[in-house]
């Protein structure tokens, strides 16, 4: 089965998301914060993917990103939730 991280500070948006993924057969792991999400990446088994906010408390979700790339290499996307328009991002990740 395919996890995938999801990084939302706003409860009811992660939430969305992650009932939608589970309603595609994934399995959302889901965190409020990048502090948060950091201790679940290294659990076992990892995620495939993540779906991160921008504006996060503390560390945002440009940081974790490339936090991500450099510590886990397993996770082969990554998406950034934002207001603006759907774009490559310098770090190699898509804007959404």
């Amino acid at each position: 089965m395919v996890r995938v991280l999801v990084v939302e500070d706003e409860a009811n948006i992660r939430e969305m998301i992650a009932l939608n993924l589970r309603l595609t057969g994934m399995e959302a792991v889901e965190a409020e914060s990048a502090e948060a999400a950091l201790p679940l990446l290294a659990k076992k088994p990892g995620c495939d993917a993540a779906i991160l906010d921008v504006m996060l408390p503390g560390m945002n979700g440009f940081s974790l990103c490339e936090t991500i790339r450099r510590t886990d290499q397993k996770i082969g996307y990554a998406g950034i939730l934002s207001q603006i328009p759907l774009h490559r991002h310098k770090t190699g990740i898509y804007i959404l």
